[in-house]
């Protein structure tokens, strides 16, 4: 029965995932935007030192 239901769920996420990239596509045309999304997260790894300096100030 409990492999029944994790089939059963394999199934489900496998379709879901593929309507996932359906969608995904449809928004995204050009595959170039992906590795964009990925460099805008990156900077926002700067602001942790400036909270940090926002501490120092007030310590002052």
């Amino acid at each position: 029965m409990e492999q029944h239901d994790q089939l059963q769920l394999i199934l489900r996420l496998q379709s879901e995932l593929s309507e996932m990239k359906k969608l995904l596509s449809a928004r995204t045309p050009a595959s170039v935007d992906m590795p964009d999304v990925g460099m805008e997260t990156a900077p926002h790894s700067p602001k942790k030192p400036k909270i940090k300096d926002v501490r120092c100030s007030k310590s002052k």
